[in-house]
């Protein structure tokens, strides 16, 4: 406001001020009084302002510059109006031929044109912009412009599908110049974060740009803003509340002639109502009055066919949503989320037709695209959190199944969604990296300073830790690569794979599963495959929690009797647990591997009634247990030992005693390089050592050793080789679970990074009962016992024994130290 009063000002002195030079400082003043009136008037106002100036500026070469000027500034009004096609006609006679356009107003030219072109679809023209503008800016020294079309091309990245490549880049622009607007970079970090499934972290981000765009006036961002909140909330499942903030979206930009954005603002609101189950003539109708001929964006011509295709369906009208999808597939966009929802719509066609060949061929093609897009990433987060883009169609294939009342096609319908990533060969990162290296000391050291400080002294710390934490998180994202996806190893197994396997191995599967409001599972085993109806997901959900309370109370409570009380709770928890579970625990099977889902995560299945006594395997999918069972080498074996536990030396040499052979990383030798050393050049790793789930960040869970925390981020990086690791560690087989049955903590990374099969403890464990257990473990494994069998007989007349559970895939010590053809 202070700029606008004082330009107007000097628009004012100078009317009165006669000569030529007068004029064009009156004119070069009119072209900067635009901005502001831009922002708060709107592109009309703007363009006016401009037109006087170019009056104003007078003939020659000094008045040509002047115009020049003027059309630099009126693309970059009419660019983020969304009148792109404009905005590059406004700039193709602009050259830097004058006193007044040099190298700063060329960048800038290039810059607006550049980004007038993503919007087009002209990907490879707008790359060549940009890097002009980037290389003039730099030749010029104007860091401001130069860290803007490094932004923006981190934003040509993101249209894309180039997520970590989008957030590098975006990063590095903000490091050029720290300070460029900071609502739009966080709005653009905002959707790489939304375009990668990350929609908490998006949402953080939205917030704090909402904010500062909100104090700082600039209605143009804010509208914006609002349009990924409102995506975030049908990403969500929450599509009734994304209506509010687009609505209030498409008010704004009505009111500022920006159409183009006021298309994208009724696009969302059509969207989020569709995902929420209205439908009906008015809806259908606004749709169809969506009009993307004027934007000439590619973008928004397919978000109105598929639209209209998805309102077809709805009313019935399959002729006419067939032709309107087929108009979408010409104008074909890169980011995998809009080609999920063109998959989605294909699914509900054919769903409608009752084509039910034709609806589980889509939804196929759209499970493996997204396996496919996960498997594009080393980060762990990402690879977990794609599979929210997969929401909807995965309802559409259960229900779709569930209403077929045949326990094979929930089966596939269940298995096609869940945990995709660990169809994946092991990720790891694709480079070292000084600064993260560095991030992760630090953090190491904060955590640890963490473990002494009370009081005051421990909450900057805390948020220190949580600092850094971020930053990891982020520099890692940075530095991810996109890799070649492993076609084979994305497709899920088949209902006959999987039961030849159960047949051979004497095992069951019991999958359990959210639909809708109901816990359900479906139970495969040699004699059959049937479906089960167990109860209510809040009820599930609840009596989750209560387990895990009692664990966390058990092992804090400071005197017997309150102890005695805690065990009480939890063993009746367990025996509702147990009640709950019946149905599904009465296979004729001497195993048992069980996939648990959302609503029940991070319970000690051994306890649970029905479940002791039998060998069990946790696995995240019947596919990856099936993939990775089988044999492996033992022949190098390393046992580490974490500082502050009394027993861990003598555990390290039982374990090695046990094998017969192996490596002992005790004292200063037991450091985060050597354990990610270990897990990634040895067979079989045990780590004796105190663990911490840290659930808010499950990628910082972490054991600790004589240096400090080794978090699950590090591990993922190098990669693990180790077919079996063993956790003598508390809390560290926890996990958090995300939509698609996505497990994040240290011992999910662990399997994702690499590991067949890890054994792991929920909660606590007494220091002598770790030892005793994990210890006879290791001699079943030496004898010829597979892990789960093992663990079994290891637990024998040890009822916190329960506590632990293998996690992956059934492993077995190769007796000869041969690799096990086609396990990975």
């Amino acid at each position: 406001m202070d700029a606008e009063r004082l330009l107007r000002r000097a628009v004012d002195l100078l009317d009165g001020t006669p000569g030529v030079a007068a004029d064009r400082m009156r004119a070069r003043a009119m072209v900067t009084l635009a901005v502001p009136i831009f922002e708060r008037q709107g592109l009309a106002a703007a363009l006016g302002m401009l037109g006087t100036a170019e009056k104003v500026a007078g003939s020659g070469p000094a008045g040509d510059s002047l115009r020049a000027l003027a059309a630099i500034q009126r693309a970059g009004f009419l660019a983020r109006s969304g009148r792109w096609a404009d905005a590059v006609a406004a700039l193709e006679g602009v050259r830097d031929d004058g006193d007044l356009v040099g190298h700063r107003e060329l960048a800038v030219a290039l810059l607006n044109r550049g980004l007038a072109r993503q919007y087009l679809g002209q990907f490879r023209q707008s790359a060549a912009d940009l890097d002009r503008a980037s290389a003039v800016a730099e030749a010029g020294g104007d860091t401001d412009v130069r860290a803007m079309a490094v932004h923006d091309l981190g934003c040509l990245a993101l249209l894309r599908g180039e997520v970590p490549e989008a957030l590098r880049l975006l990063a590095e622009a903000h490091r050029i110049d720290p300070e460029m607007s900071v609502a739009t970079t966080m709005l653009d970090q905002a959707r790489a974060h939304i375009e990668a499934g990350l929609v908490e972290e998006a949402g953080v981000l939205l917030g704090d740009a909402l904010a500062v765009a909100t104090s700082r006036g600039l209605g143009r961002v804010r509208g914006e803003v609002l349009l990924e909140v409102a995506r975030c909330a049908v990403l969500r499942g929450e599509p009734s509340r994304a209506v509010g903030p687009a609505t209030e979206a498409a008010r704004f930009f009505a009111g500022r002639d920006a159409t183009a954005w006021r298309l994208h603002a009724d696009v969302a609101i059509a969207r989020a109502r569709l995902a929420a189950g209205e439908s009906g003539h008015r809806l259908r109708a606004s749709i169809e009055r969506l009009d993307a001929d004027g934007a000439g964006s590619p973008v928004l011509h397919h978000h109105v066919a598929v639209l209209r295709a998805e309102a077809a369906v709805d009313a019935g009208d399959l002729a006419a949503a067939r032709e309107h999808l087929a108009a979408s597939v010409r104008l074909h966009r890169a980011v995998l989320s809009d080609r999920l929802h063109h998959d989605l719509v294909a699914a509900r066609i054919a769903n409608a037709a009752g084509d039910a060949t034709g609806r589980s061929r889509a939804l196929g093609r759209a499970s493996l695209r997204l396996a496919h897009g996960s498997a594009a990433y080393t980060s762990l987060d990402i690879r977990a959190a794609v599979a929210l883009h997969g929401r909807r169609l995965a309802a559409l294939d259960l229900d779709a199944a569930w209403a077929s009342g045949r326990p094979a096609a929930v089966y596939a319908a269940t298995e096609r969604w869940r945990a995709l990533s660990l169809r994946l060969p092991g990720a790891r990162a694709a480079r070292d990296d000084e600064t993260l290296a560095d991030l992760l000391t630090e953090l190491r050291l904060v955590r640890r300073r963490l473990l002494d400080a009370g009081g005051e002294d421990a909450e900057p710390l805390r948020e220190e830790a949580v600092r850094l934490e971020r930053e990891v998180a982020h520099r890692e994202r940075e530095l991810d690569a996109r890799t070649p996806s492993d076609t084979r190893s994305a497709r899920p197994a088949s209902h006959a794979e999987v039961r030849r396997a159960l047949s051979e191995r004497d095992t069951g599967v019991v999958a359990l599963f959210s639909h809708g409001s109901r816990l359900r599972a479906v139970t495969l085993s040699r004699n059959a495959t049937r479906v089960h109806d167990l109860g209510s997901v809040s009820d599930a959900v609840e009596l989750s929690r209560r387990l895990r309370a009692d664990l966390r109370a058990l092992s804090t409570a400071p005197v017997p009797a309150l102890a005695e009380a805690v065990r009480r709770s939890l063993t009746a928890g367990l025996g509702q647990l147990g009640t709950l579970l019946a149905p599904v625990l009465e296979l004729d099977a001497r195993r048992l591997v069980l996939i648990p889902s959302m609503s029940l995560q991070s319970v000690p299945w051994r306890l649970v009634p029905g479940v002791d006594g039998r060998p069990l395997v946790v696995a995240g999918s019947a596919t990856s247990w099936l993939r990775r069972s089988g044999t492996g080498p033992a022949s190098r074996v390393v046992a580490v030992g974490g500082p502050g536990l009394a027993s861990a030396d003598a555990e390290v040499a039982s374990v090695l005693d046990a094998w017969g052979r192996g490596r002992a990383l005790v004292d200063g030798a037991a450091t985060a390089a050597s354990l990610t050393d270990a897990m990634a050049h040895t067979d079989v790793v045990h780590v004796a050592a105190h663990g911490t789930h840290h659930d808010e960040s499950p990628l910082f869970s972490s054991v600790r050793l004589h240096d400090g925390p080794v978090f699950a981020h590090e591990l993922h990086r190098r990669g693990v080789g180790a077919g079996h690791v063993v956790l003598a560690s508390c809390d560290v087989g926890s996990a958090h679970l995300r939509p698609g049955d996505e497990a994040l903590g240290l011992t999910a990374a662990l399997l994702a990074s690499g590991a067949r099969a890890v054994l792991a403890s929920v909660a606590p464990v007494r220091d002598e009962v770790a030892h005793a257990v994990t210890v006879a473990h290791h001699r079943g494994l030496r004898a010829g016992l597979d892990a789960a069998s093992a663990l079994e007989a290891a637990s024998a007349g040890t009822p916190d024994a329960g506590l632990f559970a293998v996690y992956g895939a059934d492993w077995a010590a190769d007796p000869e130290g041969r690799r096990a053809s086609g396990v990975r």
